[in-house]
């Protein structure tokens, strides 16, 4: 059987380009078709590594790679492949032909996803060099901790930021010290599980300009501009930790090993 699937997949990668994987993506469904099922699983893997479908064909490549493991018994990667499908298109219709334990599934990971705990993201804020990173979080059963991931790109390190409430909101703020383009990403925890919007994967994107800083005219007016800001950090720091407190501690003691997961849905992204 290996070597059969083999010899498909090397027959259809020979007049595939790199970066175009359709012709991969077309023998897939049609081996699906077939019931060749082994076969098209492993085609439509295929036709994804090599890149170039369109935002639909990606969505239709998940459905079909979910309704192939699930003919093979393998439904720990069906729901993976559903789980994925609906998060890029939630409002996807199943094809009328589609097999009744395909369908069984597929409403299962759906009534899942809309009971799981989300983190939607929010334009942020800026305020001089302050930049306020919004997050709007729901479906939670009480109030969710968390903290932001952030670096300049092309930065190889990420920075971490506690997230505060802020009324209905979690919030971090980031003093932006240079131009560039910011990425970021957030998870949280909260009783009904994790919630995460954007990954190191993905991250949320957002330029950012940093104007030129006005220099004072006399010595002692720099001096007391600098003293201010310094005791201006000191008790912004004090009142970021009142108000993060217990919850800050809580999430840290909670925060689960990082893996990648899909349970969070978002639907904005700083461009």
């Amino acid at each position: 059987m290996s070597a059969c699937i083999a010899l498909v997949v090397w027959s259809a990668t020979a007049s595939a380009a790199p970066g175009d994987g359709k012709p991969l993506y077309q023998r897939g469904i049609q081996l699906y078709r077939e019931a060749a099922y082994a076969d098209s699983a492993v085609m439509l893997e295929h036709a994804r590594a090599r890149g170039g479908l369109a935002p639909q064909e990606r969505v239709e490549c998940s459905f079909y790679l979910g309704a192939n493991y699930v003919a093979l018994s393998s439904l720990g990667a069906a729901r993976r492949e559903l789980r994925a499908l609906l998060q890029e298109e939630p409002e996807y219709e199943l094809p009328q032909y589609t097999s009744p334990k395909v369908a069984a599934l597929f409403r299962e990971v759906k009534e899942e996803l809309e009971r799981a705990p989300r983190l939607r993201p929010l334009p942020p804020e800026r305020h001089g060099d302050e930049l306020t990173l919004r997050f709007e979080p729901s479906r939670t059963g009480g109030r969710a901790y968390g903290a932001v991931q952030w670096r300049w790109r092309g930065d190889g390190e990420w920075r971490e930021v506690p997230m505060a409430h802020k009324g209905n909101e979690l919030q971090a703020t980031v003093v932006l010290e240079r131009t560039g383009g910011l990425e970021y990403w957030a998870d949280a925890r909260a009783a009904t599980g994790a919630l995460k919007a954007g990954s190191a994967e993905q991250p949320l994107e957002l330029p950012v300009a940093v104007g030129p800083r006005v220099v004072a005219s006399s010595r002692n007016d720099r001096s007391h501009r600098a003293g201010a800001a310094r005791l201006w950090w000191v008790w912004t720091g004090v009142g970021a930790l009142a108000m993060a407190g217990a919850g800050v501690g809580l999430y840290f003691a909670l925060r689960p090993t990082p893996q990648p997961t899909a349970d969070a849905v978002f639907d904005f992204q700083v461009r």
